[in-house]
């Protein structure tokens, strides 16, 4: 029971360190889609400058729809992660007092966060594109392998990189036969399929379209640059797969430090219980004592943490802190005499003031153990413990007589 409860949180880190990479990846590709909306309208200005030499409806056109495909994404983050989840009534994961995880997933769960967004970002980045690439023709080549580039942000998954391969073979030819078709410029491009081209009209051009023609377009101009980005899409192919395999050895290692930080957790919880021992074979009552303390200072902590003042100075985790602190607050008795431990009467009270002394000797005890191991938090606590916890509110209490919010 206890091996398949660990297999379960391995696969829960492992399946959130995925989540998380992707996640990371959504947001990158938004960041590049932006810079590429920036593009599409510093050419606009360009263009309206006179500086390009497009016709000015066509490219009022292709801004237009190319810049809403290309900040779709965009737009969708804004409308979900700014406004949806900011106003959105509590959940009811958000309204269980002890359901911290739900709380914070509730809290942070973002659009970046879903799977399929990125399906979105690579559709949305194809067909603004296409616009940019039939709008300025060979002008826009170089953006043509962003859609490969956003891919490889992703862990390996064969069906995306099956599509980003195949629309890129088909964006190549599309772009070219469109602009061939719409006399978009390029000086080279129609010089040698249709002199003066760029002033013919549409209606002329497929008037003037030739199966030569078409398939000059194929061998000339799209199929080198088909073979050029299916080139750079194998490249960003490997980078996934790259991706894929740091991944997983991430993952694979955060697995084995979880284990090692169990078993540690586990072996420190049998120290504990050692000690506790150790401490009942001196003193008859103390070993029982030392049990119910831990469950009272659980129940306690648990009941002060539905209180408003207390919640946020209570998580889960240091509750937990304090359970397994709990156990050590009597340590120091291991220094008192056997004679004045088990005195079966009243203590004098040269002898009350020797057995005060165990609040001492458990932090020293216990600073000495810290030392050792660096200073785990449960022991920083368990010292505090060991030394104040005869400590009283109205400051009568011993080894300091500490009083209220002064005792730790």
């Amino acid at each position: 029971m206890k091996s398949s409860l660990t297999d379960s949180g391995l696969s829960f880190e492992k399946e959130k360190l995925y989540r998380e990479h992707e996640a990371d990846a959504n947001r990158f590709n938004l960041r590049c889609l932006v810079v590429l909306c920036i593009f599409v309208i510093i050419c606009e200005l360009l263009n309206e400058l006179r500086i390009f030499i497009v016709d000015l409806a066509v490219m009022r056109f292709a801004t237009v729809f190319g810049f809403f495909f290309l900040f779709l994404p965009v737009l969708i983050w804004l409308i979900y992660d700014c406004v949806f989840r900011k106003w959105r009534p509590a959940s009811r994961a958000q309204s269980r007092e002890n359901d911290a995880f739900a709380e914070d997933r509730a809290e942070r769960t973002s659009i970046t966060e879903w799977s399929g967004f990125k399906f979105i970002l690579l559709f949305s980045a194809y067909v603004g594109i296409l616009f940019i690439c039939i709008t300025l023709s060979f002008h826009a080549v170089i953006i043509l392998p962003l859609p490969a580039i956003l891919a490889a942000q992703y862990s390996e998954y064969r069906k995306l990189q099956l599509w980003t391969v195949l629309g890129t073979v088909l964006i190549v030819p599309l772009s070219i036969y469109c602009s061939y078709f719409f006399g978009l410029p390029d000086q080279n491009f129609f010089y040698v399929l249709i002199p003066a081209g760029e002033t013919l009209p549409l209606k002329t051009r497929v008037e003037m379209t030739t199966p030569y023609r078409l398939l000059t377009l194929m061998i000339f101009y799209a199929i080198p640059r088909m073979m050029a980005l299916v080139a750079i899409d194998g490249l960003t192919i490997g980078i996934v797969r790259r991706n894929a395999r740091m991944l997983e050895i991430q993952s694979v290692m955060a697995s084995k430090v979880q284990e090692e930080m169990e078993e540690r957790n586990l072996m420190l919880s049998h120290v504990i219980d050692d000690l506790a021992a150790l401490i009942e074979t001196r003193d008859i009552g103390t070993g029982e004592h030392v049990i119910r303390t831990k469950q009272y200072a659980g129940m306690l902590a648990r009941e002060m943490q539905k209180d408003e003042r207390y919640h946020d100075q209570l998580p889960d985790s240091v509750i937990e802190t304090i359970e397994n602190a709990a156990p050590l607050h009597d340590v120091g008795k291991i220094g008192v005499p056997d004679k004045v431990l088990n005195k079966p009467g009243k203590l004098d009270d040269a002898e009350y003031e020797i057995m005060k002394s165990h609040t001492v000797y458990g932090r020293e005890i216990i600073e000495k153990v810290i030392n050792t191991v660096n200073g785990e938090n449960y022991l920083k606590e368990a010292r505090n413990m060991a030394a104040y916890h005869h400590e009283r509110w109205d400051g009568k209490g011993y080894p300091e007589g500490l009083h209220g919010e002064v005792i730790p």
